[in-house]
């Protein structure tokens, strides 16, 4: 069974989320499908019993589905809503489904927030003040950093790279690299520290170096 939504006139023979333009969740399998017959895993398979909702936010233009009243997984985002309507499919002769269009749901449409959870990813330590949590959105595929004191425009970048590289590179090819840029950053450390140069300030960012204030306005 899938449940989701498609343009008027979708192929009666397809399953929503296969073709374009529709957006659905299947049962069988508990996987999203974006217009591609290629779905992306949200859940397990569904249960007999379960009640699964579809929604869009429009505010947000994404697609989300609910589970027994639980928001489910990553919503579906960037969707063009305009033409979209309710959809479902079936492959098995004998399935069947109860449809509720509301007013009232199981799942709580008043609290409804895609907002994704926050958790913190690394601590920055000052040598002169205590320690400040960065967190991420785990849920935004871009992985931005929702939290960044101003060192400067390079180490902002540095670690926007860090994050996305940790969203977007396979595991062991993201802890290598981020171990190989370590490495570099200690060994520019300790050459400005053999070399005798006095700094303002050193600031740790979870195992990265930043020096300010150095003579010269040099910074690593």
């Amino acid at each position: 069974i899938g449940v989701g939504l498609a343009r008027a006139g979708y192929p009666c023979n397809k399953m929503p989320g296969w073709e374009p333009v529709s957006h659905a969740w299947h049962g069988d399998d508990g996987c999203t499908f974006n217009s591609c017959g290629t779905g992306s895993p949200l859940s397990p398979p569904w249960m007999e019993g379960d009640v699964i909702g579809c929604g869009i936010d429009f505010t947000r233009s994404a697609v989300f589905f609910t589970r027994n009243g639980a928001l489910q997984g990553s919503p579906l985002r960037g969707v063009d809503s305009a033409g979209l309507y309710a959809t479902l499919g079936f492959q098995t002769k004998g399935e069947s489904v109860a449809v509720n269009f509301g007013p009232s749901f199981l799942y709580d449409i008043a609290a409804h927030d895609l907002s994704p959870p926050q958790v913190p990813v690394h601590k920055l330590k000052y040598l002169d003040r205590g320690e400040e949590e960065v967190w991420v959105n785990l849920l935004a595929r871009d992985y931005s950093v929702l939290s960044l004191p101003s060192f400067s425009p390079a180490v902002a970048a540095i670690r926007v790279a860090l994050c996305k590289l940790k969203a977007e590179a396979p595991p062991r090819q993201a802890r290598a690299a981020i171990r190989a840029m370590l490495e570099w950053v200690k060994g520019r450390m300790s050459a400005i520290a053999a070399g005798g140069s006095s700094c303002d300030s050193v600031v740790w960012l979870g195992g990265l170096a930043t020096v300010r204030g150095c003579p010269g306005g040099r910074e690593v």
